[in-house]
């Protein structure tokens, strides 16, 4: 069996983003799911969000009206994205930390064990 094929990663307005749909069977909505997912961005010194419905107003308040900050448990849960939902992951910069920090992310919410987050899926590629 071959190697996974990567998301097609894409450089925006100063941030790095992979959109994906949520695979977990708990999804992003629960306490379960968001402690990962929170606890993972918090090792960052970068900003992470995550976009529902995929909006972009930069008029809005730091330019992101449906951008959740993942630093934050309660904006997480917040997220409500439950199994098959839509997702954009955002993480602030254009290089290649913030390409690795995305790819960890798009791996936790997106693997085959859909009861447990793996965020290593990607790593070195």
């Amino acid at each position: 069996m071959g190697l996974e094929a990567l998301p097609e990663i894409k450089k925006e307005n100063g941030f790095t983003t992979i959109e994906a749909k949520v695979k977990l069977n708990f999804g992003l909505g629960t306490l379960r799911g968001s402690s990962k997912f929170c606890k993972e961005c918090t090792a960052y010194s970068r900003d992470v969000f995550v976009c529902r419905d995929y909006i972009l107003d930069e008029e809005k308040v730091g330019g992101y009206p449906e951008a959740f900050n993942c630093k934050s448990i309660m904006s997480v849960v917040m997220i409500c994205a439950e199994q098959g939902a839509p997702i954009k992951i955002k993480v602030e910069g254009e290089d290649a930390e913030a390409r690795r920090m995305a790819l960890r992310l798009y791996s936790a919410v997106t693997g085959y064990d859909t009861y447990s987050m793996n965020f290593d899926r990607f790593e070195g590629r």
